[in-house]
Formats: C-alpha cells, structure tokens, sequence
C-alpha cells in the first residue's frame, strides 16, 4: 500500500506534488478494503474464486469510480446479508474488463450513463429537499457544454498549475445533468466522479465550470487526506452557520467548505490578474466566506493534532480586511 500523507501534504495552500501522494494512499486504502471483501465474499458464494486477482496492483494509476461504487455496494450488501445481492454484484466484476478498472483520462458524460449515477441522483434530490430534480439533459446540450469545459481547465492550468494539477488527479470523470438542486456534487462512494448541473441560462459558463470544478476536486482531496485522520473531532449532530450555505452545518461540513474557499481564493487571484471579470467580484466573495468559515472552526472546532494545524494555516492566509469577522462569530 502506499505511504500514508505526510503534515506537509496536509496543507491549506497548494502544495505542488502532494495530490499524488494523498490520492495514491487512497487509492490503496480502498482497493484493500475492495480485496478483503472480494476475497471473503468469494469463499462463500461458490464460483466467484480468484476475483482478486483482477483487482489493480499498481496504486499510482487513478481507479475508475466503478471500483469504489463496487466498494460500497458490496460491504453493504454483505452487512445486509443479502447473498444474492453479492453474487450478482461478484458475477459483474468478473465480467467487468480490466480496462474498466482504471480511469482513462478525462470522461464527459451524462446523467444515467453510467449504473452508479442512480445513486448520485437519489441523494441529490434527497439532500436538497422539496422541489428538487435531476434529469438527464439534452444530448445537444451536453455537446456544447464540453467546449467551455476544455476552457475552463485551460484557464485554471495557465494561471495555477498546481491546482489544475489536482483537477487532473482526482478528477476523472465529470457527468453532468439538468434540474433543480445545487450546482455540483461528489462522494466517496464514486470517488473522482464529479457531478454538475448545467449552468443557467445568462451564466458564464467558463467561469461556472472553473469555479465547481476547483470545488469539488478539493472535496475529493480533503475527503482523501480524512481516510487518513480526521482532522475534526466535533458531533455531527450539531450545527453552524456555513460561509457558503443558508443552511446551518456540522462542523465536518464547515470544514470541507473553508478547506475549498482557500483554494478558490488562490486560483481566483491568479485568474482575476488575467481576467478581472468576473473573478474580482468572485475572489471578494470567496475572501469574506473563507474568513467566515475560519472563525466558525475557532470558535467551535475540536481538531486532532493535524486538524489544529490545519486550522493555523487557515488563521494566516485570513485577508487583513476581514479579520475583524474572523475574530469572533
């Protein structure tokens, strides 16, 4: 397995190199967890011997997020108890190619091309409440939208390569769909699969694409590095004031927004240099949220010993114009 991260990969900026060593920890994390139930469910179920054998070896490639989807749905399954569950999802390995295995670069898709995005699509809906709805979108739609996709990643590329270089870590497939939920999403359980709703009509759509996709890389990358600790000791049942939500949140989720707005406010001013509109107005709403979510976490947070310094981190890169916020909530 990989080497766990090391202080320096935990990092409020940009460390170049670091993503390859969190995500390839990850990565092996996972596909031992994969191995054991594999190899468990194999000597119970006749006929599935072997499987894991066709499982990656080698942890510096990205997986695709089919493994970590098979991941989750068979530990689940066999919590359940439900053989036939396990049998089928073993019968599907085993059919799957090993080409499937690994990602292959750079996937545009859309919503339901793919047996996992059901999943993604349920919680969706679930998590944004009444009202909400996820759909397929028009094939034509999804064609043009591939354009400003491309610009979206050469921009952040030209002004920050080490934040397009964590794109292009942990990202690899980006589905895309129509509705009425929030903007994008991602999870664990189809790990480096990102999920965004087209923008809406009179929106920028490189602009829409750069800032989402800088997000919920960094939800990836925080997500990656919590497998290995923590960072945040706090009871999920309480919540607070989010710097990016109306809604209140447990600290976890304060957490991931303020670790993400630090990278949105690096890449933000390197692209506002470049192009002022629109990322001068962005970078000032990122500034003000991330000093928000920065005294949020001091005022409440109980950090492990590498989430406390995480926190420092976050207290020096605080804009001097909004430090009075970040001194009290």
């Amino acid at each position: 397995m990989a080497k766990a991260p090391l202080p320096e990969h935990l990092c409020a900026r940009v460390v170049p190199g670091a993503v390859g060593a969190v995500h390839a920890f990850y990565r092996g994390r996972v596909l031992a967890s994969l191995a054991a139930l594999v190899e468990s469910a194999s000597r119970t179920i006749p006929g599935h011997q072997g499987l894991t054998a066709r499982l990656p070896e080698d942890t510096s490639e990205a997986l695709s997020p089919y493994l970590y989807y098979l991941n989750y749905r068979l530990l689940a399954a066999m919590k359940a108890g439900d053989r036939d569950a396990v049998s089928d999802l073993l019968d599907g390995f085993a059919a799957m190619p090993g080409a499937a295995f690994q990602a292959a670069g750079l996937t545009i898709d859309n919503l339901h091309d793919q047996p996992w995005h059901a999943l993604m699509a349920r919680d969706m809906v679930a998590d944004d409440g009444d009202g909400a709805e996820v759909f397929a979108a028009a094939p034509a739609r999804i064609k043009a939208a591939r354009g400003p996709i491309v610009e979206a990643l050469a921009l952040v590329d030209r002004c920050h390569p080490a934040i397009a270089a964590e794109i292009r870590s942990l990202v690899c497939a980006i589905t895309l769909f129509d509705g009425k939920v929030i903007g994008g999403s991602t999870d664990v359980r189809v790990f480096g699969n990102v999920f965004l709703r087209l923008p809406e009509r009179g929106q920028d759509p490189v602009a829409y694409y750069a800032d989402h996709l800088i997000h919920e890389a960094g939800h990836l990358y925080l997500n990656a590095l919590m497998a290995h600790d923590p960072l945040i000791l706090n009871d999920d049942s309480r919540t607070y004031p989010a710097p990016t939500r109306a809604d209140p949140r447990p600290l976890f989720g304060i957490l991931h927004a303020t670790f993400i707005l630090a990278r949105l406010e690096a890449a933000f001013a390197t692209i506002a240099a470049v192009a002022p509109d629109p990322y001068e107005a962005k970078l000032e709403a990122v500034r003000s949220q991330f000093a928000h979510g920065v005294a949020t976490l001091r005022a409440h947070g109980k950090f492990t010993e590498l989430g406390a310094s995480l926190q420092q981190q976050f207290e020096a890169l605080v804009d001097p114009r909004y430090a009075r916020m970040a001194a009290t909530v």
